[in-house]
């Protein structure tokens, strides 16, 4: 299991300073099904699916009855059966940039998704983000694991690969992004001043130029 998300990139890293609702965790598949390798040659896209699905609905099924239960009694012997609250969330998979880039228009139900944008331009500039940037082997993996567990008709993955890494959306999303993030801002979601939007925009058009001409001189 491995610790990731905003909660991981403020407490652990000291990467941003914002708000994180939630503790977002990553799986090893193979410690819940061993018995089929997403990964073997000629897998078919009907098999991932079976294999993917299947995972993904026990760990919500175990998450509502067997963590959710524990922390219900741990909370309750702490604070009374009435001082705290549980949230399991469905969807434990965070929003990629590149894939929410790929979108025409700003989905109407995704409050503070402009955070993505934010978390990458701060760690775009630390040593955890330049080690990454540099580790080619690491974005096939992320790449690998995306198409496999991620898998949606509009992604389009493979890009990442041959320089065509999208991180800037369309203008008219670029518009509701800036609207989202203001909204963050105003509903005290930041420790301290955050950047200006049009800046992490600026940061990250710099970033994609690097990567795009990193992964084409790479020949991938």
């Amino acid at each position: 299991m491995a610790f990731k998300g905003g909660t991981s990139l403020s407490k652990v890293f000291g990467a941003i300073n914002r708000f994180s609702e939630d503790v977002d965790v990553t799986l090893d598949y193979r410690g819940l099904d061993s018995s089929f390798d997403p990964f073997t040659e000629g897998a078919s896209k009907t098999q991932l699916k079976k294999f993917s699905e299947g995972l993904k609905s026990f760990v919500q099924d175990h998450a509502h009855s067997v963590v959710a239960p524990h922390f219900e009694k741990i909370l309750a012997a702490e604070f009374g059966n009435d001082g705290y609250r549980i949230e399991v969330s469905a969807d434990g998979e965070l929003l990629r940039v590149h894939v929410e880039s790929q979108r025409e228009v700003f989905r109407p139900n995704a409050d503070r998704l402009s955070r993505h944008w934010y978390d990458l331009s701060m760690l775009a500039d630390m040593d955890i983000g330049q080690a990454a940037l540099e580790n080619r082997d690491l974005l096939v993996d992320v790449v690998k694991h995306k198409k496999i567990f991620y898998h949606t008709s509009y992604a389009n993955y493979d890009a990442c690969l041959v320089g065509q890494l999208r991180l800037l959306p369309d203008d008219v999303v670029l518009v509701s992004l800036a609207q989202d993030f203001q909204r963050m801002i105003e509903a005290g979601m930041f420790m301290g001043a955050p950047p200006a939007f049009v800046q992490i925009i600026g940061r990250l058009r710099l970033l994609e130029a690097e990567i795009n001409k990193s992964t084409v001189l790479t020949g991938w």
